[in-house]
């Protein structure tokens, strides 16, 4: 199967409109690693463990070649097979997790559905699918002793010349990612290739990608940045980044929805009148704040 470029740079202009976390240097990485391991020939299936409404899983059906198959797993809307702490979780950032909606935004990208198993991921059959992948992406729960066993489902999973991503790897939401990634780090096995603000990425594989595989490949991108190496004790890696879409101030946020009073002896018109009379008190005066400052700063 031939990878269709077009439809690719596409999703990922188009990445915003589906629901989730996923940013554009990651999607970046996940084509850099595809097209590193397309050419040494690594093959396999690809596997994401935790998927929300499918933004990063989206990217990774344009992926597939030949007889790949793309997995996911999430409990989505079976609570009662977690544990309190992702529960309590859930309820503040995936409250609106169910399977149809990710089902639903799936089909709006691809004519056929990955393979999905509803189950928590510590329920995988490590020995059933190990070495059968090349990429294994693990999103899924945040609890530490959850994270410990996805690690170690990754390592099985991945065949020669895979890569494992790690997300969260460092937000001070999830501390329990950073302690299970590091620990498998500290026995001495995983090879960091490349981090972002998001994202960890390793391997198990010495004879596999190189962190200067991905490193080249970012000094080649004019939009990439490559950090110097982070050294950590014996390895090191580098961090990737990118530009960030630019939030309005507060000026034009606000302007959108709480437009000044029309200038004496001018007639106001009517959607002014009317934004003006529906928007928040504390909408109007930051709005007239910021318009104070810009007209002084102007003078």
């Amino acid at each position: 199967m031939t990878r269709d470029d077009a439809a690719i740079e596409r999703y990922v202009q188009d990445m915003a409109t589906v629901p989730g976390w996923f940013h554009e240097v990651d999607a970046r990485i996940f084509l850099a690693v595809d097209a590193l391991q397309r050419a040494r020939g690594v093959g396999g299936d690809l596997m994401e463990i935790g998927v929300y409404m499918g933004k990063s899983a989206i990217l990774l059906g344009y992926l597939l070649d030949g007889g790949e198959r793309l997995t996911v797993c999430d409990v989505f809307d079976a609570g009662d097979e977690v544990s309190g702490e992702n529960v309590a979780e859930s309820s503040v950032y995936y409250s609106d997790l169910q399977q149809r909606a990710f089902e639903d935004q799936y089909r709006r990208f691809h004519s056929r559905l990955p393979s999905v198993l509803a189950m928590p991921s510590t329920r995988l059959d490590r020995e059933a699918l190990a070495g059968t992948c090349r990429f294994v992406h693990v999103d899924g729960s945040h609890t530490y002793e959850v994270v410990q066993e996805d690690v170690q489902t990754a390592r099985a999973l991945l065949g020669p010349g895979g890569v494992v991503a790690f997300d969260d790897w460092a937000q001070p939401h999830t501390p329990g990612v950073g302690l299970a990634v590091w620990e498998e780090f500290l026995r001495g096995d995983l090879v960091p290739l490349a981090i972002t603000n998001a994202k960890l990425y390793a391997t198990w594989d010495r004879d596999g990608l190189r962190r200067a595989d991905l490193e080249d490949w970012g000094r080649r991108q004019p939009l990439v940045t490559v950090s110097y190496p982070h050294e950590l004790g014996d390895r090191a890696v580098c961090r990737f980044t990118m530009p960030e879409p630019v939030a309005p101030g507060p000026a034009e946020a606000v302007a959108e929805v709480a437009p000044a009073p029309a200038a004496p002896g001018v007639a106001e018109p009517a959607w002014r009148r009317v934004a003006r009379q529906v928007a928040p008190p504390v909408a109007l005066s930051l709005y007239r704040r910021a318009r104070h400052r810009v007209e002084t700063r102007d003078r």
